[in-house]
């Protein structure tokens, strides 16, 4: 009877123990923020705004793509043995 009332109290003060343990490490863990951090916090790292700053950057890139196509290139073709002059055509 007494081995029965010594576990009781041995696992009510162990499981105390880890109880208090988890609540510091809790309170150390927590930090305080203003209402205006938290909405800078939302603003930045909130599901919407990841998915806007990701289809900014795609479609940024896509932009520069389509206008790359309009933009003046250069070509160099040449015959199976190619040969190297130094003339130059000027084309208007």
């Amino acid at each position: 009877m007494t081995r029965k009332i010594g576990y009781c109290i041995a696992f009510f003060l162990i499981s105390c123990m880890s109880i208090s343990a988890q609540d510091s490490t809790q309170v150390t863990l927590m930090k305080k923020l203003t209402l205006d951090q938290v909405v800078q916090l939302a603003r930045e790292q909130s599901l919407a705004a990841i998915l806007a700053k990701h289809r900014f950057r795609s479609s940024y890139w896509s932009n520069r793509s389509f206008k790359a196509n309009y933009l003046p290139s250069l070509n160099f073709t040449s015959q199976a043995m190619p040969t190297v002059t130094k003339a130059y055509d000027k084309v208007v």
